[in-house]
């Protein structure tokens, strides 16, 4: 092999070698840190609910709160919600579980 290829093949081999494993890396992390950003948001939809029926009076607001429970579970990525109100042993939950 000439001198001339071996100068140009080897540096284009590492750097290839070294672009690669920083991307690799790069993509990992931020994989990582958009699954914990998604996490915590996931738990601030689910919290805004529970704030809304933690103040409502449950035995007056009964269709209230199959609405509220019924607009959540709307979107198709949401899995569903159930809501259990231990005083009276009621129990809404979502139309689509």
């Amino acid at each position: 092999m000439r001198l001339g290829t071996r100068l140009t093949l080897y540096p284009s081999l590492i750097i290839i070698l070294v672009l690669s494993c920083y991307g690799y890396f790069h993509v990992v992390s931020r994989h990582e840190i958009l699954t914990k950003m998604m996490k915590v948001e996931v738990r601030r939809i689910g919290e805004t609910p529970r704030f809304f029926l933690e103040k409502l009076s449950l035995p007056q607001n009964w269709s209230y709160v199959q609405e509220l429970i019924d607009s959540v579970s709307a979107p198709e990525q949401t899995l569903g919600a159930i809501v259990y109100d231990l005083r009276k042993d009621h129990i809404f939950y979502a139309s689509s579980l």
